[in-house]
């Protein structure tokens, strides 16, 4: 529907002869190739995927001065400026970060211009937790993402940015369900190496003994040494950032040697985890958020 809707404005308007082949985007093609993306997004929240290929030829039609790749690559654009933004972003779909500043403005535009979207891509964090199934740590374990470049950061606001990690951190279900499924997993990957032994010992330490520890898990690697692994789950992107406290980071660099920090991303839709050993400064930025203060 919104593709046939862009060619009727497009055909009315004779817009598809205002673009030619290697030009740059013009203003109407972005826009209509972020709203043809939010239409996807909106379908695959509603459990209705789209079949990527079909999209991508209907907006050739559409776009005739752009070619198949050219498309694929702009909508992977897209994901990059919601990534940026700390929202979700359409499956299948790799975040491509080198865009212009007219189409993060488009996108922000188009967000802004339809609140019903805008309040799903808020809500979207808070979904609550599925029910994982078992799984292998090598069937959902992916490269921790590169640094960014440019603009990465933003404006703090109640639903994205800094704020939403501490809405992350203050979502209990969603905590102890990326705690769950990541114990889960080191008792998986201990009995396929064939250390049952081992795995009936890996312990839901945050549950079992209580939060102060700094870490929420204790398992072992298959040649008996113990790890803690402490597990940070978001519904959002691999680039959210994520609460830790002072403890957290102190814990990490006492244990440094056997310390590993899960992070546990797109939970609600497609959970993923990349692993970062070591201290917590080793693999991020730590950024001051809050302090006490008391009357001096």
């Amino acid at each position: 529907m919104v593709i046939l809707a862009f060619r009727r404005s497009a055909r009315e308007a004779d817009l598809d002869t205002d673009a030619r082949p290697g030009e740059s985007w013009r203003r109407w093609e972005v826009d209509a190739l972020v709203a043809v993306y939010f239409g996807m997004l909106d379908a695959e929240r509603r459990g209705e995927p789209p079949i990527k290929a079909e999209v991508n030829r209907e907006l050739q039609e559409l776009l005739p001065a752009r070619t198949r790749g050219s498309i694929e690559y702009k909508l992977q654009n897209v994901s990059a400026v919601l990534e940026e933004q700390h929202r979700t972003f359409v499956d299948g779909y790799k975040p491509a970060r080198n865009f212009q500043a007219e189409l993060r403005q488009a996108v922000i535009d188009w967000i802004g211009s339809n609140r019903r979207i805008a309040e799903e891509l808020a809500s979207y964090g808070d979904a609550p937790p599925p029910v994982q199934r078992s799984v292998r740590l090598r069937d959902v374990l992916v490269e921790r993402p590169t640094p960014g470049r440019g603009r990465t950061g933003g404006r703090l606001s109640i639903t994205q940015g800094a704020w939403g990690a501490l809405r992350d951190a203050q979502m209990r279900d969603l905590g102890e369900a990326g705690e769950r499924w990541v114990t889960e997993i080191e008792r998986a990957e201990l009995k396929a190496a064939g250390r049952s032994d081992l795995a009936v010992q890996v312990e839901w330490t945050s549950r079992d003994r209580g939060d102060g520890f700094g870490f929420d898990v204790s398992s072992f690697q298959p040649d008996g040494l113990p790890i803690q692994i402490e597990v940070k789950t978001t519904n959002l992107g691999p680039r959210s950032p994520f609460y830790v406290t002072r403890n957290e980071v102190a814990k990490s660099e006492e244990l440094a040697d056997t310390y590993r920090l899960y992070r546990v991303f797109d939970f609600a839709r497609d959970a993923r985890v990349f692993v970062v050993p070591g201290s917590v400064r080793n693999g991020f930025a730590i950024e001051p958020m809050d302090y006490v203060a008391r009357i001096s």
